[in-house]
């Protein structure tokens, strides 16, 4: 099994944590032994001490009539205290000279040479972790001088409670360290899942989606993913489709003006001018067809990628309605078609740029108009509902339509019956303005009846 980059990362960044950690649980620990050993142990030494003196006064003292290296007591319990274990004990003047007892070698003389009056003896001006303890208590000798009795004790072992301590801190840290194996690898294996499913979709295979798993940060992560992939896949689905329909729809009028053309020459070459005028109007009109749908189709493009930067301001949907119907009504009354408008008093506003509202209303209003058959009826609804402000416009179809709901709103879609010649772009623009302005819209087709659903947020 190839073991990835990331997973070492991990692995290790968790060692070094582990280490960093127990190190500073040992050091603590050693400190916090030591120090509570010396609050604990001095006290002891220095009653020791004071016990050893008076033991040596008394002696002198029942025996005055001996001097100190004479009282043979005194020697005695020197040598019986010297041979304690960890404890040196010997009895110098005050010029250090060794009356009694065993001096210490020389790199621990450099130690007592360190010492401090504490009013009662002297000790040492400083403890490290396994120096020894020292002790210099001044006493009287026979002839009023002084002299000094001197412990030098060694501190306790501190080692034999450290090192089972900091064997099992060991022990510890290793069986964690073989937990992390797994903890990284739990961590690292769905990052590794997510790793392969870009290649795959790298490699061409855009279907593909990243399993979704966890609830946490890298599930999030996947979703977004798949999110992102959704949107490439429908991005590029729909530059192909819109490629591919682009195509179909202007080989059509191209078509047409070739057709036009070869006519146009023939005519020229007879003589026929209103025939040869006739033809020239019709390339005229395909061309403009052209560019309309040129237009669209760029329009399109651009709300799509929402690239288009827009004035976003209040904007009254009732005026904009009435204003949208007022322009449409020749073509009603043309095909005598019956209208019922129910649209409340006063302004709705919404936030959204003028001329995208315009052309919402324009393409719903356009298509009902262009679909009902003669006789027919349109019905506009325009109403408040917790917030939002809702338009239903609804027209009457011939029977035998048949449309898919699920492509209304799709570049290029139209009727196949229809025998309609429009672009197909219309609902497709409508929908892109409404949702990337917030907005939702949606269609059905019911009853012999054809409604379009626009809501928007009231500003």
């Amino acid at each position: 099994m190839r073991i990835g980059k990331l997973y070492l990362k991990i692995f290790f960044s968790f060692i070094l944590i582990l280490f960093v950690t127990e190190l500073l649980i040992v050091v603590f620990f050693a400190i916090l032994i030591g120090g509570n050993s010396r609050r604990r142990f001095l006290p002891y030494v220095e009653a020791y001490a004071l016990l050893l003196r008076e033991s040596i006064e008394y002696r002198l003292q029942d025996a005055p009539e001996l001097s100190l290296i004479e009282n043979t007591s005194v020697h005695e319990l020197v040598k019986k205290f010297d041979q304690t274990e960890g404890l040196n004990v010997w009895i110098t003047s005050s010029s250090d000279k060794t009356l009694i007892g065993t001096s210490p070698v020389e790199g621990r003389a450099f130690h007592i040479r360190r010492r401090e009056w504490t009013g009662t003896y002297y000790r040492n001006r400083t403890h490290g972790r396994y120096m020894p303890f020292f002790i210099s208590i001044p006493f009287q000798l026979q002839n009023k001088r002084e002299g000094y009795i001197n412990l030098l004790i060694k501190r306790p072992e501190q080692r034999v409670l450290v090192k089972p301590f900091v064997a099992g801190i060991a022990g510890i840290g290793a069986g964690i360290a073989l937990l992390l194996f797994p903890v990284s690898r739990l961590i690292s294996r769905p990052l590794e899942k997510l790793q392969r499913s870009v290649q795959r979709i790298k490699g061409g295979d855009l279907g593909h989606r990243a399993e979704e798993k966890s609830r946490d940060e890298i599930g999030d992560l996947v979703r977004a993913f798949n999110q992102m992939a959704d949107r490439i896949e429908r991005m590029i689905t729909g530059s192909r489709e819109l490629s591919s329909n682009v195509s179909h729809e202007l080989r059509s009028p191209l078509a047409r003006m070739r057709v036009a053309e070869e006519l146009l020459r023939d005519g020229l070459e007879k003589g026929e001018k209103e025939e040869c005028r006739s033809l020239l109007n019709s390339i005229r009109d395909e061309i403009e067809e052209m560019d309309t749908l040129i237009g669209k189709i760029l329009q399109l493009a651009k709300l799509d990628l929402r690239y288009i930067p827009k004035i976003i301001q209040q904007v009254d949907i009732t005026s904009l309605v009435q204003e949208t119907l007022k322009k449409y009504s020749q073509s009603i009354r043309k095909k005598n078609i019956t209208t019922t408008f129910s649209i409340p008093d006063g302004k709705i506003l919404v936030n959204i740029n003028h001329e995208d509202l315009r052309t919402v209303f324009s393409n719903i209003v356009d298509n009902a108009v262009k679909f009902t058959p003669a006789g027919g009826e349109i019905r506009l609804e325009t109403k408040k509902k917790d917030g939002t402000v809702v338009i239903l416009l609804t027209n009457s179809c011939r029977e035998d339509l048949h449309l898919e709901e699920a492509k209304i709103f799709e570049p290029f879609y139209r009727e196949r019956q229809s025998g309609d010649r429009g672009s197909g772009l219309g609902l497709a623009i409508t929908k892109r303005i409404v949702e990337n302005n917030g907005g939702k819209i949606g269609a059905k087709l019911q009853n012999d009846l054809f409604t379009v659903k626009v809501m928007f947020i009231i500003s």
